[in-house]
């Protein structure tokens, strides 16, 4: 490892498992397909999401997909924000708004969140069906 800033010591592929939560909860969520991808070079991390549903379970509450393989970095600077692109989505209501799918400073979950007029909200339960597919992909820092 260098203490020089821009010299490149730290990279790093792997995969990873992401845990849909409802309400924080996973009450009887199954899956077909669950598999999470990532790249880290330095600071940097790229990662993409596919969750398959067989059942959404019976939690309820803003839906969040746990299990980044490195906490998103807390330096206090709002240029550490993070996004996430939603690249496909096979479900059945309310999928026609613009998603916010952010990535809390000092966390390890992805909140997903529109605006519905007035505010930004939590998008839940009631938006998945028991056989949802999605794709995600984004980038943070670590």
């Amino acid at each position: 490892a260098s203490t020089d800033a821009n010299t490149l010591d730290d990279y790093e592929e792997g995969t990873w498992t992401p845990d849909l939560r409802f309400g924080n909860a996973t009450t009887g969520i199954t899956y077909s397909v669950r598999q999470g991808r990532y790249t880290k070079i330095g600071n940097c991390v790229y990662y993409t999401v596919r969750i398959i549903l067989t059942n959404r379970g019976s939690a309820t509450g803003a839906a969040q997909i746990f299990g980044l393989p490195f906490t998103v970095a807390n330096t206090g600077s709002n240029a550490d924000y993070a996004g996430t692109t939603l690249a496909y989505s096979d479900a059945t209501s309310g999928w026609n708004v613009t998603l916010q799918m952010t990535l809390d400073q000092g966390q390890t979950y992805i909140v997903f969140r529109y605006n519905n007029g007035t505010n930004n909200v939590g998008f839940t339960q009631a938006n998945f069906s028991n056989s949802t597919d999605v794709i995600l992909s984004g980038f943070y820092f670590a």
